[in-house]
């Protein structure tokens, strides 16, 4: 008889632990996301730069895929593409200090490319860890110099653009002149953010016409796997079951 009601009491808590899974899932808004730049543009990211320190900066969307300015798609020569990211030098007011007029109140200008996502309540709710995991290489062909800096991140935003949490990776070092890398950084989502965006990507700081480029491919952005809860609640009834069958031998 405790057998059964151990097999009952199990599959109501399973029928439970169900029912709000999914409930949680219809309302989330955060998928995970990947890329590795086969395509023909850069339609799914932005660009925000602070231009410099003038008030309000610049956006836009999506980043050009040629060109001096931010970003291009680069190609090995045997079909594989990937992200050429670099600062935008044709922004004058903050690389020539002689020429400039008006000249850019910082001497560097921040460029950030990402690609956003939103979430809700329904998607923080758990507690669950994701993961932005890419690769990056240096460009021998534009390498940095000066005192540029470059990196990758995950920020979070709340629906007023306050930045609730950010995780950044410095790309300036690598192993091996253009050979890629992995990196990974990861963003633990809290229970009391309800609403708000996720930004992954990566940033450039750069002036005085310094080099800047780096080179992105194969980027994922996924939740860890977790173990299904009717696992936990099939190992737990196993172990009620050993129980039971250890007493009766008794």
């Amino acid at each position: 008889m405790l057998q059964k009601k151990l097999t009952k009491a199990g599959l109501t808590a399973l029928a439970i632990t169900s029912a709000i899974a999914f409930s949680s899932a219809s309302n989330a808004a955060l998928t995970s996301f990947s890329d590795d730049f086969q395509g023909a543009g850069l339609d799914p990211y932005a660009v925000f730069s602070d231009n410099g320190g003038f008030t309000g900066g610049y956006f836009f969307a999506p980043p050009s895929t040629v060109g001096p300015q931010i970003s291009a798609l680069a190609n090995d020569g045997n079909g594989n593409q990937y992200l050429n990211f670099y600062a935008n030098y044709e922004n004058a007011n903050v690389h020539d200090r002689v020429n400039c007029n008006p000249c850019s109140p910082n001497l560097q200008e921040s460029i950030s490319l990402f690609h956003e996502m939103s979430f809700t309540g329904a998607d923080t709710a758990s507690g669950d860890t994701w993961f932005f995991d890419f690769d990056y290489a240096s460009n021998s062909a534009a390498p940095i110099t000066g005192n540029t800096q470059v990196s990758a991140f995950i920020r979070v935003f709340d629906p007023a653009f306050n930045l609730l949490s950010e995780s950044v990776l410095d790309t300036s070092s690598v192993l091996v002149d253009d050979v890629f890398q992995a990196g990974q950084l990861s963003v633990t989502l809290n229970p009391f953010w309800t609403e708000g965006v996720i930004q992954i990507g990566f940033n450039n700081l750069t002036g005085n016409y310094d080099g800047s480029g780096r080179l992105y491919d194969n980027l994922n952005f996924a939740p860890a796997v977790p173990v299904p809860a009717a696992v936990w609640l099939f190992g737990s009834g196993l172990l009620g079951l050993v129980g039971v069958a250890r007493r009766r031998k008794a």
